[in-house]
């Protein structure tokens, strides 16, 4: 009997825990369903920068890849093509749905020539340098030639104990590379 009663007991338990995690869950589900909605109803307002921003909320609150095109289809709309094509290519790569998948590979073929791409040289490298592009770290880009959406950038290197470095980039032009040179940081004199 105490078995049998310990082990209804401990069904109970596993059964409340569940019922705990589900709502939160479930929120965030619905609270990603009335997004996505959201940003439909906004694209077909002619409302592209709010649906894109909707369809950015619930693609953050439930990961769906059905909302990642949607996002996609929003960010070539405003221009981003290098947040377009970066969508697309990963749908590319794993969307189950073959139509979408297949349109997906066919709008970031097609973007691929008009991405704008930042290269940054290092010549004579600082020790302990950071490279910053609007705020995001993108020290491991060095030497690559990396697409990005259009528009104006602040370039910024720093190093400890060392002055630091900003530039203003204008990143624009169908197919252009913009290369940025940083030079080798100057040391911050020692009072």
């Amino acid at each position: 009997m105490r078995l049998h009663l310990a082990l209804i007991s401990m069904g109970l338990c596993a059964t409340t825990a569940m019922a705990w995690a589900q709502p939160d869950d479930l929120a965030k589900k619905t609270a990603a369903e009335a997004a996505f909605r959201q940003g439909k109803d906004q694209i077909a307002a002619g409302q592209v920068p709010e649906a894109c921003e909707s369809f950015r909320k619930s693609q953050e609150l439930d990961p769906q890849l059905g909302t990642q095109y949607n996002l996609g289809l929003c960010y070539e709309k405003l221009g981003r093509t290098a947040s377009a094509w970066s969508l697309y290519s990963q749908l590319a790569e794993t969307d189950s749905n073959k139509g979408r998948r297949a349109d997906a590979a066919k709008r970031a073929k097609a973007l691929g020539p008009t991405l704008v791409r930042v290269l940054l040289v290092v010549r004579d490298a600082t020790p302990g340098l950071t490279v910053e592009r609007d705020g995001t770290d993108i020290t491991s880009a060095i030497g690559v030639a990396t697409p990005v959406d259009p528009g104006k950038s602040m370039i910024a290197a720093r190093a400890e104990g060392y002055e630091p470095w900003t530039a203003e980039v204008a990143v624009m032009g169908e197919g252009t590379t913009v290369t940025v040179e940083i030079p080798r940081l100057v040391k911050v004199p020692v009072v």
